[in-house]
């Protein structure tokens, strides 16, 4: 009778932590050059619009006590600029939230999940037998391998 995990089921174990160590290296990474030249490039844009809104409500501005602009027309030229100076706001926000890169608590979720896919032991020793299988719960104290 064969002791320990079947090959599919240690490749399955390693594609396990494979995929943890990938996901803390890209979470560590954050973000990449090109999502920041992204969101600059979508932030530059709607500063532009955001200038355009502010020409168009002061060309108003102006217009309004001279009668060549009506009350309603003034009022709706509020609108544009406030969605423009809201939408520079957001995406400035966005873009300081790419450059501060991962939280704290997403890397240390990332090393928890990688150490749990490790079993190490405090001594150089021979595995004789692994006593659960990929995916299994143990309590605390458990043992999940026999040890020479």
């Amino acid at each position: 009778m064969a002791h320990g995990p079947a090959p599919e089921e240690i490749a399955e174990a390693k594609a396990t932590a494979d995929a943890a160590g990938a996901r803390l290296q890209r979470t560590r990474a954050s973000t990449r050059p090109e999502q920041r030249r992204q969101a600059q490039a979508e932030l530059d844009s709607a500063l532009a619009d955001q200038l355009q809104a502010d020409a168009d409500f002061t060309r108003a501005q102006r217009l309004l006590p001279q009668g060549a602009v009506s009350r309603a027309d003034y009022d709706t030229g509020l609108a544009p600029r406030e969605r423009a100076h809201q939408r520079v706001a957001v995406l400035q926000a966005a873009l300081e939230m790419l450059e501060q890169g991962s939280r704290s608590e997403e890397i240390a979720e990332a090393e928890a999940a990688l150490r749990e896919t490790v079993v190490t032991a405090s001594e150089h020793c021979l595995i004789v037998e692994v006593t659960v299988r990929p995916g299994s719960v143990v309590a605390a104290g458990h043992a999940v391998v026999v040890a020479r």
